[in-house]
């Protein structure tokens, strides 16, 4: 009984080792390629958004005459560096 046993795990054992690892590299298979579909989704979402966000600076900046574009940016830049101005216009 116990060689019959033997003999019997014996030729299943590669059939388990066989389904254990197919059904681990399926799994990785499937989770890295919806990894990758996600990931690529989110980064096209992030490039339209800043393609978006330049497109309407760019508007902004001929709808306002370039003067005031430039003083505005001027005034932003020390604004950032924390010091205090006065522009008279």
């Amino acid at each position: 009984m116990l060689f019959v046993l033997n003999d019997f795990f014996s030729n299943i054992h590669w059939y388990v080792l066989l389904l254990y690892f197919s059904l681990i590299w399926n799994i990785y298979y499937i989770h890295m390629s919806t990894y990758i579909y996600i990931h690529k989704k989110k980064r096209k979402n992030i490039s339209e958004t800043l393609k978006g966000n330049i497109e309407q600076q760019i508007k902004e900046t001929i709808e306002n005459n370039l003067g005031y574009s430039m003083i505005y940016n001027i005034v932003e830049n020390i604004r950032v560096k924390n010091i205090n101005i006065v522009i008279i216009i």
